[in-house]
């Protein structure tokens, strides 16, 4: 499933569609336990069909949840990809917009200052709260050099205290951008051309 599946049978999308439908309850039921306690999901992607192994979607989720994080991260070297990270993020951001505009923040994880900048600069760039995380016991071994989030973040995050009022929830973006995603390319394993109807 994290790549592709067997989607031409019904049986097996009605087996992804109830993956979803148990992580969508879990999390209303959640939400429904706390309350009034703000609620948020580490749903990092919204449109990728390998989010199927994994059951997250995000537009299913979005009623039960009081922040969204637009993760800047992955498990590998295509993470860096920033043009179809920030494709997600920007649908994402569309999502937290259609949930009476909710706060939304970017996830950064680093170890270091040039990756704490980079994290900060994204969620400015994308118009929305900075959340870094650090990296600490998540590598094979913790470098020797490697700082504390405290650190990392101190100077843009002093910097910002400093020198801008700007408050990201009141803040507008100059441009509106607004993406048509097809959710029924994932539900149903299309990668390019859906399938002629049949007759």
């Amino acid at each position: 499933m994290l790549s592709w599946g067997n989607y031409d049978n019904p049986a097996f999308r009605d087996f992804i569609r109830m993956k979803t439908d148990g992580i969508v309850d879990h999390v209303k039921l959640v939400k429904l336990t706390v309350g009034a306690m703000p609620l948020m999901s580490c749903c990092s992607s919204t449109g990728p069909i390998t989010l199927n192994a994994i059951s997250l979607n995000l537009e299913r989720m979005a009623p039960y949840l009081d922040f969204f994080m637009l993760e800047n991260v992955g498990t590998n070297i295509r993470s860096t990809d920033w043009v179809r990270m920030d494709a997600e993020a920007m649908h994402q951001k569309d999502i937290a917009k259609q949930r009476e505009n909710v706060p939304a923040m970017a996830l950064s994880y680093t170890i270091y200052e040039k990756g704490g900048y980079l994290g900060w600069a994204l969620s400015r760039f994308w118009g929305v709260a900075n959340w870094s995380s650090t990296l600490n016991q998540r590598l094979e071994e913790d470098p020797a050099d490697a700082r504390e989030m405290e650190d990392v973040i101190r100077e843009w995050n002093n910097w910002e205290v400093n020198h801008s009022d700007l408050d990201y929830i009141k803040g507008e973006d100059v441009a509106e951008v607004r993406l048509v995603g097809n959710s029924y390319c994932r539900d149903n394993g299309w990668r390019d051309e859906p399938p002629p109807a049949e007759p």
